[in-house]
């Protein structure tokens, strides 16, 4: 017999512009091959970065650590960081989560008109090795 399926998505999530970590967008690995496409969000004070359904493809030379960060790069000079818990997969990147990297003033949200690269990687002491990263144009 067939039932209903309800999805719940928590609140959290679901009130705020959401980016869902896919290959699609996957800004690497397209030498010389059509540009990747660029999400498209509104204006926030937060985004969820979503990977809850993908597969991250580990280099050799990152085999065996974590999956630990979140670099946010907005306009040419802000730069921000947050932690990736990887059982989770989501990020809610806010002023509660991104913290500003030297030199950067603290995160305010994502204002209309503004290019953000969001990178997700391991983070060892000043290296950071990206996994995955994205363009984000704020509406």
């Amino acid at each position: 017999m067939w039932g209903t399926l309800t999805l719940v998505i928590p609140l959290s999530v679901a009130a705020q512009q959401v980016v869902v970590v896919d290959d699609t967008h996957l800004q690497t690995g397209h030498p010389g091959g059509p540009n990747p496409p660029i999400y498209k969000v509104s204006a926030s004070t937060t985004i969820a970065l979503d990977a809850r359904t993908y597969k991250f493809k580990i280099s050799d030379e990152l085999a065996g650590k974590p999956i630990n960060s979140v670099q946010v790069i907005a306009g040419k000079t802000l730069q921000y960081s947050a932690t990736w818990n990887e059982k989770e997969r989501v990020t809610m990147l806010s002023s509660a989560t991104l913290h500003a990297n030297p030199g950067t003033p603290a995160f305010t949200g994502f204002p209309s008109g503004q290019r953000v690269v969001i990178a997700i990687g391991n983070l060892d002491g000043r290296s950071f090795n990206v996994v995955w990263v994205g363009l984000v144009d704020v509406n």
